[in-house]
């Protein structure tokens, strides 16, 4: 993943490179950039909100497969001043120039991509050979955007969702040190000219929502708006950037959730969400991110159901029943989050982060305190828990029924209770690395019902 750069990657004078399935979005100039290479395969990258998405210069016989270069401020992908490369089922929508910018090319071949209107750009006067260029099967209208359009981590925090004092975080890792800076790197990457629809607080976000098509940005000025929204397309929905007060969306029914996402690739970053008796944002899609919000007040602050590859990142979800709750959802990230004082709709629902039959899910830098139950697994296998603060819980973490989860490097401290972390009939984990403060053990409650874990570390361990 390479993100909020100048460039993403810049591969210059080589030869057979292979860049496959990677991330550039948000850079400054170009998502992917190559000169002076040959041979080369970039292949099932996704590179959108550019300058350019891939471009190459005085590159040849190189292969660009299913890649994917969306709504850039110039080019989808730009083979200018390259010859004999072959571009075949690459997609270019919603880019402000051109899905496939081809002047000063020569005999490259393109083949089934979809693109722009104006996807091959060879106006009259080239002074270039661009007739051998292919365009067969090339898509002439803006298609929708396709399935997969976000696959990135938007490190943005709306600068009233948290402190500036990155201090607090007992968690000491200087890469995660993002609070700062990572509002500017966002807000540089949506300019105005990205954003396609603005709504004003005597407007509907639902409306806007209906009336966009896939791939566009909306932005929301500050304010309070009563809604219940559905989200069913793939869209980046923001608050306004560079304002200084909240945007605050809060239920009109408290009966349903305030964000029901029912797409792939939705963002939704920036916003207060607060005051209902389901989820604040409830998302079943996946390929999603969740980012730099607040959720206050609501049975489930950020509720993913049978989703799969979304990121939660650097949310606020404090007294909620459940702060963050994943229930048959795989392969999401949630991380640097702060998840406080949820216990608020009695001894059922008062969890900080709760995994239920989830799998493959990876948790990192959290901070989670205040709540009964800080971090709890059940039914649940094969994550990864790591450098998560989880302190003044009356249990800290617990794991039931589940097989095969790390828990690596967290810090524990847990209140009213004698034991910090809890193995109930669970088998075969990891436990490595865990600290309840300088010179402190962490305390480990393990009965004879759970079987083949690993103890590591300062640790206590009870066997009831």
């Amino acid at each position: 993943m390479a993100n909020f750069n100048f460039n993403g990657f810049d591969v210059q004078e080589s030869t057979n490179t292979e860049l496959h399935n990677n991330t550039a979005n948000f850079n400054k100039d170009n998502g992917i950039a190559l000169s002076s290479s040959i041979q080369n395969e970039v292949t099932g990258n996704i590179a959108n909100y550019n300058g350019d998405g891939i471009n190459l210069f005085n590159c040849s016989t190189s292969l660009l497969n299913n890649n994917i270069a969306n709504s850039n401020r110039y080019a989808g992908i730009d083979p200018g001043s390259s010859k004999d490369n072959i571009l075949t089922d690459n997609i270019a929508n919603s880019n402000r120039k051109h899905g496939f910018e081809l002047v000063g090319s020569d005999n490259n071949t393109l083949r089934g991509n979809i693109g722009n209107s104006d996807v091959d750009h060879l106006p009259d006067d080239s002074p270039n050979r661009t007739s051998k260029n292919e365009t067969k099967d090339q898509g002439i209208e803006n298609k929708s955007f396709i399935d997969s359009t976000i696959s990135v981590i938007i490190s943005w925090v709306h600068h009233n969702n948290f402190s500036d004092n990155v201090d607090n975080n007992p968690i000491n890792n200087p890469s995660d040190n993002f609070i700062n800076n990572s509002k500017s790197n966002f807000l540089d990457n949506i300019s105005d000219d990205s954003i396609n629809v603005y709504v004003h607080p005597e407007d509907s976000i639902q409306q806007a929502i209906d009336n966009s098509s896939s791939g566009d940005i909306i932005a929301v000025y500050p304010g309070l708006y009563k809604e219940n929204l559905i989200v069913n397309k793939s869209l980046i929905i923001i608050s306004k950037p560079g304002e200084s007060t909240e945007t605050i969306i809060q239920a009109a029914d408290p009966e349903d959730d305030i964000f029901y996402v029912a797409a792939d690739n939705v963002t939704i970053c920036g916003f207060n969400v607060t005051g209902t008796d389901k989820a604040g944002i409830r998302y079943t899609g996946s390929c999603g991110i969740i980012a730099g919000n607040k959720l206050v007040s609501d049975k489930y602050g950020i509720y993913l159901k049978k989703a799969e590859n979304i990121t939660i990142e650097n949310n606020n979800a404090s007294q909620n029943g459940r702060g963050i709750y994943l229930r048959d959802s795989s392969r999401n990230i949630v991380k640097n989050n702060e998840v406080s004082h949820n216990w608020f709709y009695g001894k059922e629902y008062r969890n900080g982060i709760l995994l239920k039959n989830s799998n493959n899910n990876k948790l990192t830098g959290n901070n989670v305190s205040r709540n009964w139950d800080g971090i709890r697994l059940e039914n649940s296998s094969n994550n990864e828990l790591s450098k998560n603060a989880v302190i003044d819980d009356y249990f800290c973490i617990g794991l039931e029924d589940s097989n095969n989860n790390k828990l690596l490097d967290n810090t524990v401290k847990s209140i009213g209770y004698s034991f910090d972390i809890t193995l109930g009939n669970s088998h075969n984990n990891t436990l490595q690395g865990n600290s309840a403060g300088f010179m402190t053990e962490v305390r480990v409650s393990s009965g004879p019902e759970s079987t083949n874990n690993t103890l590591e570390g300062r640790q206590h361990i009870r066997r009831d």
